[in-house]
């Protein structure tokens, strides 16, 4: 259910468990403790390609997810505005979001209590896994941690938690989808951040992230291979390979994974008069046949098919 909503319409027949029936991620698993009074308070949700945007300003309440219910299959990324929160996950108590402004981390997927003692506002975004995992692989095991006030990065996310957060101010479809890439970078940065300063060293995953940004600027470009990441980092061959490992992908697979999906983006939005050819060029394929014959094989679909289609993504 997309949209704003309030709890003064619970008279109307509205869902009584909020986070269950409106606001919590779309696979579930996540319960509303009651309250010591009657919930009030003011909800705003989307949903986009698979995430879900939430802001809420309501009254002190919890919510839950005790482990015998469905686990809901995504992060929760949680923008503290206003008011405090107590987690308790893996038998751990979390300051997430400790102070206004401050950007908390939680995996949805393993039972967790989340409280409100007081009135609170908040944005939440729900991540699905593989989204996230993809960009930050070195998350697939993470504990619930706030990412901090001194994380430079966190900052900049809490930013884009606002601005996709605002209902005053509502983007288009596009417009939020583009900002929710550049969002899924800076988290992977900033959280990269943070497990370098806790663990007191340089942190490998912020080489993966400069590694792979250098690769989105350089899709174009026919040279673009571990030999050149290695000159342009001024490292060996052999740690441009072993920077990638934790993806569960070779340099040269993440290469053509993000090749298709630039190919599949720009052919969703060119004009008809834009040559599918000039498209593979413009990021770097140089065998027109070879580049058909792989977006077929990961599209299910051949180019020209996928510019006639309806698009469904």
């Amino acid at each position: 259910m997309d949209g704003s909503w309030s709890t003064h319409a619970a008279d109307a027949g509205a869902p009584g468990d909020i986070w269950r029936d409106v606001a919590g991620p779309a696979g579930g698993g996540i319960e509303m403790g009651l309250p010591r009074r009657r919930l009030q308070g003011t909800f705003a949700t989307r949903s986009l390609n698979g995430f879900k945007l939430v802001r809420f300003r309501s009254t002190g309440h919890a919510i839950a997810h005790s482990g015998e219910s469905r686990p809901a299959d995504c992060f929760l990324v949680s923008l503290q505005i206003g008011g405090a929160a107590r987690l308790i996950q893996d038998r751990r108590e979390v300051a997430i979001g400790a102070g206004a402004g401050a950007v908390g981390l939680v995996d949805l997927a393993r039972p967790f209590e989340l409280s409100f003692p007081a009135e609170v506002e908040r944005v939440f975004l729900f991540v699905p896994h593989p989204a996230l995992r993809a960009r930050a692989p070195w998350l697939a095991s993470a504990q619930a941690a706030s990412l901090g006030h001194d994380n430079a990065a966190a900052r900049i996310l809490a930013e884009y938690m606002r601005l996709l957060g605002d209902p005053e101010r509502r983007l288009d479809d596009r417009a939020a989808l583009a900002l929710l890439d550049g969002f899924m970078g800076t988290l992977a940065v900033a959280s990269a951040l943070q497990r370098a300063r806790l663990a007191g060293r340089d942190g490998a995953d912020l080489r993966l992230e400069a590694m792979k940004a250098y690769m989105r600027n350089n899709l174009g470009s026919t040279t673009l291979s571990p030999a050149s990441a290695a000159r342009t980092f001024g490292v060996s061959i052999r740690t441009v390979h072993k920077v990638f490992e934790p993806t569960g992908m070779t340099f040269s697979q993440w290469m053509l994974a993000q090749r298709l999906e630039a190919c599949a983006t720009a052919l969703e939005s060119a004009e008809p008069c834009v040559r599918i050819i000039d498209v593979a060029l413009g990021v770097g394929f140089g065998d027109i046949s070879n580049f058909n014959r792989r977006f077929k094989a990961r599209f299910g679909m051949t180019p020209r098919q996928w510019r006639r289609r309806k698009p469904s993504r």
